[in-house]
């Protein structure tokens, strides 16, 4: 899971070794996205699934004054 990612001028977020972009770059902010198994009932076999997710709620004490992940 990235959560709170700023990007600059980056070519690519996400990729797998040997060059897939799962995820593109540029410059932006990543919320919140993740990559997992989803898995269904009994089933034990899961599904790989990225997809951009709600981003998790944060204590205020966390933020700064713009809602930016204090630092």
């Amino acid at each position: 899971v990235l959560n709170n990612i700023k990007l600059t001028n980056a070519p690519t977020a996400i990729a797998l070794f040997g060059g897939a972009v799962l995820l593109a770059g540029g410059t932006t902010t990543i919320t919140s996205w993740g990559l997992g198994n989803i898995y269904t009932g009994s089933n034990g076999t899961g599904t790989c699934t990225q997809v951009y997710i709600a981003a998790a709620n944060k204590p205020s004490v966390l933020l700064d004054s713009a809602g930016n992940i204090f630092r």
